[in-house]
Protein backbone atom coordinates (compact mmCIF):
# COMPACT_ATOMS: atom_id res chain seq x y z
CA UNK A 1 0.00 0.00 0.00
CA UNK A 2 3.04 2.51 0.80
CA UNK A 3 4.30 1.54 -2.46
CA UNK A 4 0.92 2.37 -4.49
CA UNK A 5 1.11 6.13 -2.35
CA UNK A 6 4.58 6.66 -3.45
CA UNK A 7 3.65 5.74 -7.18
CA UNK A 8 0.96 8.25 -7.13
CA UNK A 9 2.26 11.26 -5.39
CA UNK A 10 5.17 10.61 -7.91
CA UNK A 11 2.91 10.48 -10.93
CA UNK A 12 0.63 13.68 -9.29
CA UNK A 13 4.05 15.26 -9.42
CA UNK A 14 5.16 14.92 -12.41
CA UNK A 15 1.47 15.79 -13.82
CA UNK A 16 1.78 19.17 -12.16
CA UNK A 17 4.76 19.64 -14.34
CA UNK A 18 3.08 18.78 -17.44
CA UNK A 19 0.68 20.81 -16.27
CA UNK A 20 2.46 24.07 -15.30
CA UNK A 21 3.92 23.25 -19.11
CA UNK A 22 0.03 22.47 -20.59
CA UNK A 23 -1.05 26.27 -18.78
CA UNK A 24 1.49 27.85 -20.96
CA UNK A 25 0.41 26.29 -23.99
CA UNK A 26 -3.23 27.25 -23.29
CA UNK A 27 -2.96 30.81 -22.65
CA UNK A 28 -0.84 31.96 -25.02
CA UNK A 29 -3.20 29.74 -27.53
CA UNK A 30 -6.42 31.17 -25.63
CA UNK A 31 -5.05 34.49 -26.13
CA UNK A 32 -3.66 34.53 -29.50
CA UNK A 33 -4.44 30.99 -31.51
CA UNK A 34 -0.99 30.69 -31.74
CA UNK A 35 0.19 27.03 -30.55
CA UNK A 36 4.05 28.61 -29.18
CA UNK A 37 6.34 25.65 -30.09
CA UNK A 38 9.05 28.23 -28.52
CA UNK A 39 7.19 27.56 -24.98
CA UNK A 40 10.00 24.60 -24.26
CA UNK A 41 13.08 26.36 -25.10
CA UNK A 42 11.31 28.65 -22.37
CA UNK A 43 11.60 26.00 -19.81
CA UNK A 44 15.02 25.48 -20.87
CA UNK A 45 16.13 29.00 -20.44
CA UNK A 46 14.03 29.14 -16.78
CA UNK A 47 16.48 26.68 -15.25
CA UNK A 48 19.50 28.14 -17.48
CA UNK A 49 18.55 31.16 -15.85
CA UNK A 50 18.44 30.07 -12.05
CA UNK A 51 21.83 28.59 -12.27
CA UNK A 52 22.99 32.04 -13.75
CA UNK A 53 21.51 34.04 -10.78
CA UNK A 54 22.12 31.49 -7.95
CA UNK A 55 24.79 29.82 -6.32
CA UNK A 56 26.21 28.68 -9.47
CA UNK A 57 26.57 32.07 -10.47
CA UNK A 58 25.84 35.54 -9.00
CA UNK A 59 24.83 33.82 -5.82
CA UNK A 60 21.47 35.52 -4.96
CA UNK A 61 19.39 33.86 -2.89
CA UNK A 62 17.10 31.18 -4.28
CA UNK A 63 14.06 33.59 -3.83
CA UNK A 64 15.73 36.33 -5.71
CA UNK A 65 17.12 33.99 -7.92
CA UNK A 66 13.54 32.81 -8.92
CA UNK A 67 12.15 36.31 -9.31
CA UNK A 68 14.78 37.92 -11.39
CA UNK A 69 14.23 34.81 -13.74
CA UNK A 70 10.71 34.96 -14.12
CA UNK A 71 10.92 39.01 -14.66
CA UNK A 72 13.72 37.97 -17.43
CA UNK A 73 12.39 34.91 -19.31
CA UNK A 74 8.99 37.12 -18.91
CA UNK A 75 10.73 39.95 -21.21
CA UNK A 76 12.07 37.84 -23.81
CA UNK A 77 9.04 36.35 -23.97
CA UNK A 78 7.06 39.83 -24.61
CA UNK A 79 9.61 40.89 -26.44
CA UNK A 80 9.04 38.52 -29.25
CA UNK A 81 5.43 39.18 -29.39
CA UNK A 82 5.95 42.74 -29.80
CA UNK A 83 9.02 42.71 -32.65
CA UNK A 84 7.69 39.35 -34.14
CA UNK A 85 4.14 37.81 -33.09
CA UNK A 86 2.53 41.07 -33.12
CA UNK A 87 4.05 42.13 -36.66
CA UNK A 88 2.47 38.28 -38.39
CA UNK A 89 -1.06 38.38 -37.26
CA UNK A 90 -2.97 38.19 -39.71
CA UNK A 91 -1.10 36.19 -41.80
CA UNK A 92 -1.59 32.53 -42.19
CA UNK A 93 -1.59 30.47 -39.00
CA UNK A 94 1.24 27.87 -39.98
CA UNK A 95 3.42 30.60 -41.21
CA UNK A 96 3.15 31.65 -37.00
CA UNK A 97 3.64 28.27 -35.81
CA UNK A 98 6.71 28.00 -37.99
CA UNK A 99 8.06 31.46 -36.73
CA UNK A 100 7.43 29.99 -32.92
CA UNK A 101 9.02 27.21 -34.09
CA UNK A 102 12.35 28.95 -35.77
CA UNK A 103 12.47 30.91 -32.81
CA UNK A 104 12.85 28.13 -30.02
CA UNK A 105 15.30 26.12 -32.47
CA UNK A 106 17.44 30.03 -32.18
CA UNK A 107 17.02 30.08 -28.07
CA UNK A 108 18.04 26.89 -27.99
CA UNK A 109 21.02 27.32 -29.80
CA UNK A 110 21.98 30.72 -27.60
CA UNK A 111 21.95 28.74 -24.74
CA UNK A 112 23.76 26.20 -25.71
CA UNK A 113 26.56 28.98 -26.87
CA UNK A 114 26.16 30.51 -23.61
CA UNK A 115 26.23 27.21 -20.95
CA UNK A 116 27.54 24.18 -23.15
CA UNK A 117 25.84 20.65 -24.15
CA UNK A 118 26.93 19.21 -20.85
CA UNK A 119 24.12 18.19 -18.80
CA UNK A 120 23.85 19.86 -15.40
CA UNK A 121 22.25 19.46 -12.45
CA UNK A 122 20.85 22.51 -11.10
CA UNK A 123 20.10 20.46 -7.55
CA UNK A 124 17.43 21.61 -5.61
CA UNK A 125 16.88 24.66 -2.96
CA UNK A 126 15.01 22.29 -0.36
CA UNK A 127 17.75 19.43 -0.48
CA UNK A 128 16.86 15.49 -0.41
CA UNK A 129 14.85 15.93 2.57
CA UNK A 130 11.69 14.03 2.96
CA UNK A 131 9.03 13.07 4.64
CA UNK A 132 6.93 10.30 6.18
CA UNK A 133 3.45 9.73 5.46
CA UNK A 134 2.48 6.22 7.25
CA UNK A 135 4.81 3.87 6.08
CA UNK A 136 5.54 5.88 2.65
CA UNK A 137 8.01 8.21 2.32
CA UNK A 138 7.82 11.29 0.40
CA UNK A 139 10.06 13.49 -1.00
CA UNK A 140 9.85 17.09 -0.34
CA UNK A 141 10.70 18.11 -4.38
CA UNK A 142 7.24 16.05 -4.90
CA UNK A 143 5.26 17.59 -2.12
CA UNK A 144 6.61 21.39 -3.05
CA UNK A 145 5.79 20.82 -6.93
CA UNK A 146 2.42 19.50 -6.25
CA UNK A 147 2.05 22.79 -3.36
CA UNK A 148 2.89 24.98 -6.07
CA UNK A 149 1.13 23.61 -9.09
CA UNK A 150 -1.98 24.10 -6.79
CA UNK A 151 -1.24 27.86 -5.65
CA UNK A 152 -0.74 28.19 -10.04
CA UNK A 153 -3.66 27.37 -10.80
CA UNK A 154 -5.72 28.45 -8.15
CA UNK A 155 -3.80 31.97 -8.34
CA UNK A 156 -4.48 31.53 -12.35
CA UNK A 157 -8.24 30.92 -12.10
CA UNK A 158 -9.05 33.73 -9.54
CA UNK A 159 -7.44 36.37 -11.46
CA UNK A 160 -8.97 34.73 -14.41
CA UNK A 161 -12.55 35.13 -12.99
CA UNK A 162 -11.72 38.37 -10.68
CA UNK A 163 -9.82 40.90 -12.40
CA UNK A 164 -10.18 43.01 -15.11
CA UNK A 165 -7.38 41.69 -17.22
CA UNK A 166 -8.53 37.93 -16.30
CA UNK A 167 -12.09 39.10 -17.42
CA UNK A 168 -10.59 40.61 -20.16
CA UNK A 169 -8.76 37.69 -21.12
CA UNK A 170 -11.62 35.14 -21.53
CA UNK A 171 -13.57 37.60 -23.61
CA UNK A 172 -10.97 37.94 -25.98
CA UNK A 173 -10.12 34.37 -26.60
CA UNK A 174 -14.12 34.28 -26.60
CA UNK A 175 -14.22 36.55 -29.53
CA UNK A 176 -11.09 39.21 -30.25
CA UNK A 177 -13.31 41.31 -32.58
CA UNK A 178 -16.14 41.76 -30.29
CA UNK A 179 -13.72 42.46 -27.13
CA UNK A 180 -11.88 44.98 -29.16
CA UNK A 181 -15.11 47.07 -30.04
CA UNK A 182 -15.97 47.20 -26.20
CA UNK A 183 -12.60 48.58 -25.41
CA UNK A 184 -10.80 45.66 -24.47
CA UNK A 185 -6.87 46.28 -25.05
CA UNK A 186 -5.98 43.44 -27.09
CA UNK A 187 -2.20 43.84 -27.40
CA UNK A 188 -1.92 44.06 -23.38
CA UNK A 189 -4.06 40.92 -23.44
CA UNK A 190 -1.97 39.23 -25.48
CA UNK A 191 1.56 41.07 -24.20
CA UNK A 192 0.17 39.51 -20.62
CA UNK A 193 -0.42 35.99 -21.92
CA UNK A 194 2.68 35.61 -23.35
CA UNK A 195 4.40 37.00 -19.89
CA UNK A 196 2.40 34.23 -17.72
CA UNK A 197 3.22 31.66 -20.10
CA UNK A 198 6.87 32.15 -19.74
CA UNK A 199 6.80 33.07 -16.12
CA UNK A 200 4.93 29.64 -15.69
CA UNK A 201 7.33 27.84 -17.55
CA UNK A 202 10.27 29.40 -15.39
CA UNK A 203 8.90 27.79 -11.96
CA UNK A 204 8.36 24.48 -14.00
CA UNK A 205 11.86 24.25 -14.98
CA UNK A 206 13.21 25.02 -11.64
CA UNK A 207 10.46 22.34 -10.33
CA UNK A 208 11.56 19.81 -12.85
CA UNK A 209 15.40 20.19 -12.85
CA UNK A 210 15.11 19.86 -8.88
CA UNK A 211 13.79 16.58 -9.49
CA UNK A 212 16.55 13.39 -9.28
CA UNK A 213 18.63 13.05 -12.14
CA UNK A 214 17.40 15.46 -13.68
CA UNK A 215 19.83 17.29 -15.89
CA UNK A 216 19.10 20.97 -17.38
CA UNK A 217 19.28 19.70 -21.54
CA UNK A 218 16.53 17.70 -21.11
CA UNK A 219 13.81 19.64 -19.79
CA UNK A 220 13.26 20.76 -23.37
CA UNK A 221 12.10 17.60 -24.14
CA UNK A 222 9.80 16.56 -20.85
CA UNK A 223 8.46 19.67 -21.73
CA UNK A 224 7.04 18.34 -25.39
CA UNK A 225 5.80 15.65 -23.84
CA UNK A 226 3.88 17.92 -21.94
CA UNK A 227 1.98 19.15 -25.47
CA UNK A 228 -0.63 15.40 -25.02
CA UNK A 229 -1.03 16.77 -21.61
CA UNK A 230 -2.40 20.25 -23.26
CA UNK A 231 -4.16 18.45 -26.24
CA UNK A 232 -5.95 15.74 -23.81
CA UNK A 233 -7.40 18.48 -21.89
CA UNK A 234 -8.81 20.77 -24.78
CA UNK A 235 -6.14 23.59 -25.85
CA UNK A 236 -8.83 25.90 -24.53
CA UNK A 237 -9.45 24.97 -20.81
CA UNK A 238 -7.35 25.45 -17.62
CA UNK A 239 -9.03 23.11 -16.16
CA UNK A 240 -8.21 20.92 -18.40
CA UNK A 241 -4.58 21.45 -18.71
CA UNK A 242 -4.79 20.45 -15.27
CA UNK A 243 -5.67 17.36 -15.70
CA UNK A 244 -4.34 16.38 -18.65
CA UNK A 245 -1.04 16.47 -16.92
CA UNK A 246 -2.22 14.71 -13.96
CA UNK A 247 -3.42 11.83 -16.40
CA UNK A 248 -0.66 11.91 -18.42
CA UNK A 249 1.82 12.15 -15.25
CA UNK A 250 0.22 8.94 -13.80
CA UNK A 251 0.62 7.28 -17.14
CA UNK A 252 3.57 7.67 -17.46
CA UNK A 253 4.93 7.16 -13.63
CA UNK A 254 2.86 3.82 -13.81
CA UNK A 255 4.30 2.47 -17.17
CA UNK A 256 7.54 3.19 -16.14
CA UNK A 257 6.89 1.02 -12.72
CA UNK A 258 6.04 -2.06 -14.51
CA UNK A 259 7.31 -2.07 -18.23
CA UNK A 260 10.56 -3.96 -17.03
CA UNK A 261 8.15 -6.67 -16.80
CA UNK A 262 7.13 -6.76 -20.32
CA UNK A 263 10.72 -4.91 -21.61
CA UNK A 264 10.45 -8.34 -24.28
CA UNK A 265 7.05 -6.66 -25.83
CA UNK A 266 7.40 -3.26 -25.51
CA UNK A 267 11.05 -2.85 -24.69
CA UNK A 268 12.51 -0.56 -22.07
CA UNK A 269 11.55 3.38 -23.07
CA UNK A 270 7.44 2.91 -23.45
CA UNK A 271 6.81 5.29 -21.10
CA UNK A 272 8.52 7.80 -22.93
CA UNK A 273 5.82 7.66 -25.54
CA UNK A 274 2.72 5.94 -23.10
CA UNK A 275 1.49 9.84 -23.23
CA UNK A 276 1.09 9.67 -26.91
CA UNK A 277 -0.87 6.02 -26.49
CA UNK A 278 -3.36 7.98 -23.55
CA UNK A 279 -3.79 10.85 -25.88
CA UNK A 280 -5.05 8.66 -28.74
CA UNK A 281 -7.32 6.50 -26.43
CA UNK A 282 -9.01 9.70 -25.64
CA UNK A 283 -9.29 11.49 -28.66
CA UNK A 284 -10.83 8.40 -30.29
CA UNK A 285 -13.93 9.28 -28.24
CA UNK A 286 -13.42 12.75 -27.37
CA UNK A 287 -11.70 14.65 -30.66
CA UNK A 288 -11.76 18.03 -28.57
CA UNK A 289 -10.68 16.24 -25.36
CA UNK A 290 -11.95 15.98 -22.10
CA UNK A 291 -12.67 19.52 -21.69
CA UNK A 292 -12.43 21.13 -25.27
CA UNK A 293 -15.08 23.12 -26.93
CA UNK A 294 -16.36 21.74 -30.02
CA UNK A 295 -16.11 24.08 -32.97
CA UNK A 296 -20.16 23.77 -34.61
CA UNK A 297 -19.73 25.51 -38.35
CA UNK A 298 -23.44 26.70 -39.27
CA UNK A 299 -23.74 26.13 -43.17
Amino acid sequence: MAALFQLVVSGVALGCIYALVALGFVLIFRATGVLNFAHPEFLLLGAYLILTFGSAGLGLPWGLALIATIVVTALIAVSFNAVVIRRMMGQPLFAIVIVTLGFGIALRQIISVLYGDAPRAIGSPWGAATVTVGEATITWTNLITIIVTVLIVGAFLAFNRFSAYGIGMRAAAFDEEAAAAVGIPNRRIHMLAWALAAAIAAIAGLLLASFPRSAVPELSFVALRAIPAAVLGGFDSVAGALVGGMLIGLAEVSVLSTQSGYADVVGTNFHLVSAYVVLLAVLWVRPHGLFGTPEIERV
